[in-house]
């Protein structure tokens, strides 16, 4: 896992929306390879979410056409979580510099309307940012911790 990690970060810096050598190999390593190693560990992530290993999906994406910036693996119950835009799932973020990988916690932000993207109601997600906790029995906390170089 460090070694996918480490790869993707290193590639970070020569970000480019073109498909270039850099970014087909880093699309490589966000589509497949680090999905793949998730993949394996299915039996462990399903007995600790509690759900079938049919139930659990985990998808990488760095882009459709053109390459985002901030490519991302994510971790999901399929009937929670059907697509990014929707639901709650653990998600691998890597920052724009190279220097950062972030495992998160995070709630589809955006609805497709079909021809763009459009950010859903800031009241409403408040709402399901107060609802996580509850339903977690965890605290609640606004309050980030410091970032960790990978």
């Amino acid at each position: 896992m460090d070694d996918l990690l480490s790869k993707v970060l290193e590639l970070q810096p020569s970000w480019t929306a073109a498909n270039t050598k850099e970014m087909k190999e880093r699309g490589a390593v966000i589509r497949q390879h680090l999905p793949d190693l998730l993949r394996q560990n299915r039996p462990r992530l399903t007995a600790a979410l509690g759900v079938p290993p049919g139930d659990l999906g985990v998808e990488g994406r760095d882009g459709t056409g053109l390459k985002s910036e901030i490519p991302w693996v994510r971790v999901f119950v399929r009937e929670q979580s059907p697509s990014s835009t929707t639901g709650w799932y653990v998600v691998y973020l890597f920052s724009a510099t190279g220097r950062r990988v972030y495992l998160s916690l995070n709630q589809g932000t955006t609805i497709w309307t079909g021809g763009v993207f459009k950010a859903r109601r800031v009241e409403d997600l408040r709402a399901r940012v107060d609802w996580g906790p509850a339903a977690t029995g965890g605290s609640h906390s606004r309050a980030r911790g410091p970032a960790r170089d990978h």
